[in-house]
């Protein structure tokens, strides 16, 4: 009993070891996660403040990325709630909408990284608005060999190489850098012809590729295709030929005529560039693109407006954001080439923040470098350049238009000073006898009675409190004295 139960255990024991040993395989060989923004943002913050003569290990320094931590961490927070997803979903270019880039950038449309197929344009509204990039769709035409009426652009035709002629006579009217490319310059030609003589004709190529023109002798190509004349439309194939005439023309579309380079009059319009939320944007991003280097330009605008709006909050008490002398895209480039294959992609800025390297659920929004990856060109026993004997950095070299760094000159030699002299008299004038004398009784008729007032009690009374009165005047005039001294 116990061995037909002890049986049936090993083997499902050996089939989960068996079962899980490729799983791990599997998850070991999964893609490896964007690298992280924030070491990144660090970096170029540091360098930013090397160059101007701090240290990566100075209080204010750490101070600084704290700050830059926190604004990132509540625009991420306010950016999350608006999208509704969580904080570690969202991605890094949600934030840098959030926190002003376009001040930075104002109305340029920037590419999103190296060979990015999209341009992006950060609004003052916290919107973006994306658009092809014009690189994108120039590699994309030169990469077609084969052309369609559904939008297909045709390899380039290039001046002095030999093309496919749209008119198997000889007229050398027409032609393409395809067949297909040549069926449709012969239409364009041979419809022009038809309006410029008046006559109500026009022909269209009906095939959607070249695999759709089937070979007749001699090497030719038959494109399927119709006329319509006067209204009614008959089948018209048009015949192309190989041969070694050189083309006179250098057209990016394919397809020419006598007249020049023709638009492809079947390909579609340009996308319309489409203007929403960061977070919408990013989701669309090509997933072809997430591996290319992120632009310098991006980097260096956010680590701008993340240290601006930083340095705005009260209590902060890092580096003052130096207005005259911002973060570049030089330094920022040479911050990537310095981090290599951890520098930020296009992946990283449109990845959910808490997926990339390095980053944590509860803060992924930290701007940290990594210990031992400073960029920056500090020199000196002191860890800095140009500052005080304490470590601290010249202020005057951070931000050399600080009203503290003006230089002010020598004051002007003063003038002769103006002078004149005016004799004054003084004249003696007299308040009355040293030793007054008491006012005389005064008499007043009051209803008929009169009314003696007479001052002799109060003169009485003052002289006797005479001497008391100057004993008191004494004093304070003594203490007056005295208070001097001490002052």
């Amino acid at each position: 009993m116990r061995l037909r139960v002890f049986v049936p255990m090993v083997a499902v024991l050996l089939f989960g070891i068996v079962y899980t040993a490729p799983r791990e395989h599997a998850y070991a060989q999964a893609a490896a996660a964007a690298p992280g923004m924030g070491a990144a943002l660090a970096e170029v913050v540091e360098s930013t403040l090397e160059a101007a003569g701090y240290s990566a290990t100075d209080a204010v320094v750490e101070a600084t990325l704290a700050a830059i931590s926190s604004e990132a961490a509540a625009a991420a927070g306010t950016a999350a709630v608006a999208a509704g997803v969580t904080v570690a979903a969202l991605p890094w270019v949600a934030v840098a909408a959030a926190v002003g880039m376009a001040a930075f950038l104002g109305s340029d449309s920037v590419p999103l990284g190296s060979g990015g197929s999209q341009l992006w344009q950060f609004n003052s509204d916290g919107t973006v608005t994306v658009s092809p990039s014009a690189g994108a769709s120039a590699a994309s035409g030169a990469s077609s060999t084969t052309g369609s009426t559904t939008g297909e652009q045709f390899s380039p035709l290039v001046a002095g190489a030999t093309q496919w002629w749209g008119d198997s006579a000889g007229d050398n009217n027409s032609g393409g850098s395809t067949p297909l490319a040549a069926a449709i310059a012969y239409t364009v030609y041979w419809t022009a012809s038809a309006v410029a003589a008046g006559l109500s004709e026009s022909w269209q190529v009906t095939a959607t590729s070249d695999s759709q023109c089937t070979s007749v002798s001699g090497g030719d190509m038959s494109c399927p295709a119709v006329m319509t004349s006067n209204g009614t439309q008959t089948s018209h194939p048009v015949t192309v030929s190989p041969r070694s005439y050189a083309s006179p023309f250098g057209c990016d579309s394919g397809i020419a005529t006598t007249a020049g380079c023709q638009a492809d009059p079947y390909a579609p319009p340009p996308p319309t560039p489409v203007t929403g939320s960061a977070s919408s944007a990013a989701a669309s991003t090509p997933a072809g693109d997430d591996g290319d280097l992120l632009s310098p330009t991006i980097l260096a605008a956010l680590a701008n407006a993340l240290w601006q709006q930083a340095s705005e909050q009260s209590g902060y008490s890092g580096v003052p954001y130096p207005a005259s002398s911002p973060v570049t895209s030089s330094q920022a480039s040479d911050v990537e080439s310095s981090l290599g294959s951890s520098a930020p992609t296009i992946g990283s800025a449109v990845t959910g923040a808490g997926s990339l390297t390095g980053a944590t659920g509860s803060s992924p929004f930290t701007v940290t470098a990594p210990s031992g990856t400073s960029t920056g060109t500090s020199t000196g026993s002191s860890g800095t350049t140009g500052g005080g004997t304490d470590g601290t950095p010249d202020l005057c070299q951070l931000d050399p238009t600080a009203s503290a760094c003006a230089q002010l000159g020598s004051p002007p030699a003063s003038g002769v000073i103006p002078s004149s002299s005016v004799s004054v008299s003084m004249s003696p004038w007299s308040i009355g006898p040293a030793s007054g004398t008491c006012p005389s009784p005064i008499t007043v008729q009051v209803f008929g009675t009169s009314l003696l007032f007479d001052y002799s009690p109060m003169c009485t009374f003052a002289g006797r409190v005479e001497p008391v009165v100057l004993a008191v005047c004494a004093l304070a005039a003594a203490l007056i004295v005295v208070g001097g001294f001490k002052s």
